[in-house]
């Protein structure tokens, strides 16, 4: 048994900034990205065994450590210099631990690599890997620094060749990583893979293929996930017991041996929703190995296709991640009421290779991953091999909340599926094309987001305007909030998308209904028609009432502006006669005892007197004024809300307490407050808490 030879040393000083440098500079080496997170194994290494003791560790475990690492660089790189940090570390992680991993307990198919000493072989560093077989006993396999990863693998099948498949394939399963303080899970044959262009699951691969399948043991319907379909289970094989479609259900067997079922073996990440037909990746969209032709299943669902036979899957040019984006664009088409459903997906995985099925349950399961119900039943159209891969999968997941069945013969498909809404090439009767289905949604994803952009952005500009604000006070801020509303409205009416949208709205929409012809038979097309002039007659009526809107406001700022200029001139009489009036009748109010200062008197008051009497024709024309404001009723709203104030204040007032002193008084006050009552309505709560919402808004 390999052990640690540790050299502890006393020492409570933390290593300083310098040799924390120094340490990262020497694992960027070997680690590049994923130095930080392999800095913080050996830190940890240096705290719990040398006492954070720099020196110790540097010359006990950092220099022999380092020799080793160039070692296994030197001799992987000879074979492989496609990626530049392996076997060290991969995508960001640390692949090659500096200590073993404590943050979690190893499980069944879990291993991870790690460097240590072994003290029978006189502290020799060695690169280790640590692993937990079906057996659930741990052991540790310690392998000559000369080693690459490619040869561990070797060396595991060769040590044990003499044991069966299933053991392997479970040991080697959950390749541990380490991202910062996360323990992450990565496919086998991701890790041992030399370069990017090695062909995925290689080891998988060869050991599925060893298996031959008897015809006597398959049958031509095998549920292998009834998800949250309610069936029954045979706990003592692990095989589903619900019969399938024709009958065919009642002798369902595992054709690969006895698999456990258990949780597949890929990577979660969280997708970004593409929110129209531009957000996917145009040339998995064009090649057709994923449709969405607009049939229902015999349940209402939406039917999606993915046919594997292109060349585009050969040439690897499909990301599990790129498809699952293009899944979770589908399933944004359909109406809402389908959509709730989830979708039926038929994937037509007859002649697939490994890695194409690999990749399809990846997207499955990613695009499940991030729409939760997105998916309701899978339909897997297969053969004998590739119903052998299906299931030997590493990625394959038997505890999923959706229904996973393998047909072998076309036939089956029309026990879910109604033969009109099978596409063609399915020799159904559905007529499907990509291309036009293309063009139309081009042309629908695009306009579909001006209307909804556009109808958002007026009715933000109606918010704004419904806003109460405090009532201008002078005619100088009536008039400046007169020139944002009329700047604000006209703003909105020459928005470019507005006046494009006005100008090739009905164009768009005509070119629209025209693909009738050749997709008026899809229920997709014609909810999307549906749905796009709904929205189009919603952007109409948005448009009417942000006008309606406008000049109602409008006319209300400018009568607010004709009330504070009369406000405003009437002030200017009423202190003109109170101050300049009143100041000269008091100066002048005895006359001077010569005649030279009576004529002054005299020019002084004509001068007064043309002054007082323009006043005075001003004040006449501002009494005129107010009369036709009481007469034109545009007040009415406010003098009213006053009237209704004070006379409820009367009526309050006018209540005699002394009448509670008696049961009689108390019968005359009820019957007078009902009849109080009968003539003014309560007011709804909702109605009181808007207003007192709308009143708390104003200022004083």
């Amino acid at each position: 048994m390999t052990t640690l030879t540790l050299q502890p040393e006393e020492h409570d000083e933390s290593p300083t900034e310098i040799e924390l440098e120094t340490l990262h500079a020497r694992l960027w080496e070997f680690y590049g990205e994923a130095t930080g997170t392999a800095c913080s194994q050996a830190r940890d290494m240096m705290q719990r065994y040398y006492g954070n003791n720099f020196q110790s560790y540097t010359h006990y475990f950092l220099e022999p450590m380092i020799s080793l690492l160039k070692e296994i660089k030197e001799i992987y790189h000879k074979s492989c210099e496609h990626r530049q940090n392996w076997p060290f570390s991969i995508r960001g992680c640390v692949l090659l631990h500096l200590s073993e991993i404590s943050q979690i307990e190893l499980s069944s198919g879990d291993f991870y690599f790690c460097v240590g000493q072994d003290s029978s072989r006189s502290g020799q560093f060695q690169f280790i890997l640590r692993y937990h077989n079906s057996a659930g006993i741990r052991e540790s396999v310690f392998l000559a620094p000369e080693s690459s990863t490619e040869t561990v693998a070797m060396d595991l099948v060769n040590r044990f060749r003499d044991s069966n498949d299933e053991d392997l394939g479970q040991m080697l399963k959950n390749c541990l990583v380490v991202f910062e303080d996360s323990v992450e899970r990565l496919k086998w044959d991701e890790v041992v893979s030399p370069c990017q262009d090695c062909r995925r699951n290689r080891v998988t691969s060869h050991i599925t293929n060893r298996h031959v399948y008897p015809k006597s043991q398959t049958s031509s319907y095998l549920c292998l996930s009834e998800g949250n379909v309610n069936g029954m289970t045979d706990q003592r094989g692990g095989h589903s017991r619900s019969p399938g479609p024709g009958g065919g259900g009642g002798n369902q067997h595992d054709p690969g041996g006895q698999r456990s079922p258990g949780p597949g073996f890929y990577r979660h990440r969280a997708l970004d929703c593409p929110q129209t037909i531009l957000d996917v990746d145009y040339q998995l969209l064009q090649s057709g190995i994923c449709i969405l032709p607009g049939c229902r299943d015999l349940e209402g669902r939406s039917v999606v296709f993915i046919f594997t036979s292109s060349c585009i899957w050969q040439n690897q040019q499909v990301s599990s991640v790129e498809l699952a984006r293009h899944l979770m664009y589908y399933r944004s088409v359909p109406r809402e009421d389908v959509r709730c459903k989830g979708m039926t997906v038929v994937a037509n995985v007859q002649g697939a290779s490994v890695s194409t099925i690999n990749i399809l349950l990846e997207a499955l399961y990613l695009f499940e991953g991030n729409c939760r119900g997105g998916i309701a039943v899978i339909h897997l159209l297969a053969d004998e091999q590739s119903q052998g891969l299906v299931q030997r999968s590493p990625v394959y997941d038997s505890h999923t909340p959706f229904k996973l069945d393998i047909l072998l013969t076309e036939e089956l498909l029309t026990e879910f599926i109604s033969l009109d809404q099978l596409p063609l090439v399915l020799d159904g009767l559905f007529v499907y094309n990509h291309e036009e289905w293309i063009r139309f949604h081009m042309e629908l994803d695009p306009f579909v987001s001006k209307i909804r952009t556009v109808a958002k952005y007026l009715v933000c500009i109606m918010q704004e305007l419904s806003e109460v604000e405090t009532m201008p006070k002078t005619s100088k801020e009536s008039g400046q909030l007169i020139e944002h509303h009329q700047h604000l409205v006209k703003s909105a009416f020459k928005d470019q998308r507005f006046v494009s949208l006005q100008a090739e709205g009905e164009s768009i929409i005509n070119c629209l209904r025209r693909e009738d012809l050749h997709m008026g038979h899809s229920e997709d097309y014609r909810d999307s028609m549906e749905s796009v002039n709904k929205l189009y007659d919603h952007l109409n009526n948005t448009m009417v009432k942000l006008v309606h809107l406008a000049d109602s406001r409008l006319t209300k700022l400018e009568r607010c502006l004709q009330l504070r200029e009369f406000e405003e001139e009437c002030t200017k009489i009423i202190e003109w006669t109170t101050r300049d009036g009143e100041e000269f009748l008091c100066r002048h109010a005895q006359l001077a005892d010569n005649l030279k200062g009576i004529k002054s008197q005299q020019k002084e008051f004509e001068k007064f007197y043309f002054q007082a009497m323009t006043h005075i024709e001003k004040g006449n024309d501002l009494l005129e004024e107010a009369s036709l404001l009481a007469q034109s009723g545009n007040f009415d709203e406010a003098t009213g809300t006053y009237e209704w104030a004070l006379e409820a204040m009367k009526y309050a007032a006018s209540m005699k307490m002394e009448h509670c002193e008696s049961f009689s008084g108390l019968e005359k006050l009820l019957q007078s407050l009902e009849l109080y009552l009968r003539d003014h309505p309560v007011m709804k709560p909702e109605t009181f808490e808007n207003m007192f919402h709308l009143a708390g808004k104003v200022k004083k």
